[in-house]
């Protein structure tokens, strides 16, 4: 629980505890059992930061004994993006074949039962550079605004980086996309890889810190990669602008919210009748800005929307890709895995990529990102029907 964790940090400090117990296999197995959801910490009526001590505990144990294969693996994940990214049909193969995925479990500890995201063809930044939004922008009516792409937006599903653009351009707010921004670095702080975290976060402040300076919001689609910049990176990077990146990242959905707010969102939608279970991810608790998304969808004429309070996804970013968490990922996420298994909605609905892969995991049924439902509604994307593809007939525009 996270008491006794709390406890064990109280042990140590109190010299109950030894510090080289800090960087035992049995501190080790306590300490993985924090996959950083951060709920524990929203909990506590002191604020006690449980998730920061228990990152702190599991760099004790890398710095002693390294990383083990599979959080090396999944903390470098973007870089296999990148390697995976330039052939994505052979990629995702090699994702859907029996025997690779057994090599990839064996090798590289990825669960070879887990439904992993196929790779784009083209990856979002390439987009980015075709629609000249990797240049600055230097004169426009409206503040422009920074885009922090993350991992699964720019390998995975380069669509939800087009509706954000789609969206920030239909409310003439121009956006720029940095080129050598890198992914937050969440699955590092996660895995206790504090050293190699504070290299990735320092490469991301030399690409956003003087935009931050000059007052530029950084938009965060991924709700863990804004919690990484907002939170991660004030507590473990010593860097003279990282409260000033800090406190200009907003999530995207209260981003829009704040249109909302100051009567600057536009209001015409088009109709969907459909239904839709949404689920709010716990990194987007953590952040403490409510459900943002969730109010938006309600502005969406015949659009019904029904919050399933099911508990964590289980997933928590790299955790339940695991082979070794796999089975534990699901027992976690029971609750709303088998909510989706049996909902007769068309569709689920969340922020979070990890959590869409846990309510995927055991049905043909959909979840989609919010804002591409209204990018659709507003007539900025077309196709989202492929996405639904599973069920086409029960998801409709009028």
């Amino acid at each position: 629980s996270p008491r006794a964790k709390a406890n064990l940090i109280r042990g140590l400090s109190s010299g109950m505890l030894k510090e080289e117990d800090l960087s035992s296999p049995e501190m080790k197995s306590i300490a993985n059992l924090c996959f950083n959801c951060k709920q524990c910490q929203l909990e506590c009526p002191t604020n006690v930061n449980i998730p920061h001590l228990m990152i702190e505990a599991k760099a004790a144990y890398v710095a002693a004994h390294g990383l083990d294969k599979a959080d090396w693996f999944l903390s470098r994940v973007h870089w296999m993006g990148a390697l995976a990214g330039r052939a994505p049909l052979f990629s995702n193969w090699v994702l859907g074949s029996g025997l690779p995925r057994w090599m990839l479990e064996k090798f590289a500890g990825i669960a070879r039962h887990r439904k992993l995201p196929p790779f784009a063809r083209q990856n979002f930044m390439k987009y980015a550079q075709r629609e000249w939004l990797v240049r600055p922008v230097r004169r426009s009516d409206k503040p422009p605004v920074v885009y922090f792409v993350d991992h699964y937006a720019n390998y995975h599903d380069p669509e939800l980086g087009k509706a954000l653009v789609a969206i920030l351009r239909h409310h003439g707010i121009p956006v720029y996309v940095p080129q050598g921004q890198i992914t937050s670095g969440m699955a590092m702080f996660s895995a206790g890889d504090i050293d190699a975290a504070r290299k990735n976060a320092e490469k991301n402040l030399r690409e956003l810190a003087e935009l931050a300076r000059d007052g530029m919001r950084i938009i965060c689609t991924e709700p863990a990669a804004a919690l990484c910049l907002k939170y991660e990176y004030p507590m473990f990077v010593d860097h003279p602008d990282v409260q000033v990146l800090a406190d200009s990242v907003v999530e995207a959905g209260a981003f829009l919210r704040e249109l909302r707010d100051e009567n600057s969102l536009h209001m015409e939608f088009n109709p969907l009748r459909a239904s839709l279970d949404y689920h709010t991810p716990c990194h987007l608790r953590a952040l403490g800005q409510g459900t943002p998304f969730r109010e938006l969808l309600d502005l969406i004429p015949k659009l019904k929307v029904n919050t399933i309070e099911k508990g964590c996804s289980g997933m928590a970013g790299a955790y339940g890709l695991t082979s070794a968490n796999f089975r534990d990922s699901l027992r976690i996420g029971w609750k709303l895995v088998s909510h989706m298994k049996r909902t007769k909605a068309h569709a689920g609905v969340t922020e979070c990529s990890s959590c869409k892969l846990q309510m995927e995991q055991g049905t043909e049924i959909p979840t989609v990102h919010p804002l591409k439902l209204l990018a659709w509604s507003y007539g900025l994307i077309p196709g989202l029907e492929r996405i639904l593809e599973p069920v086409p007939r029960r998801f409709t525009t009028t």
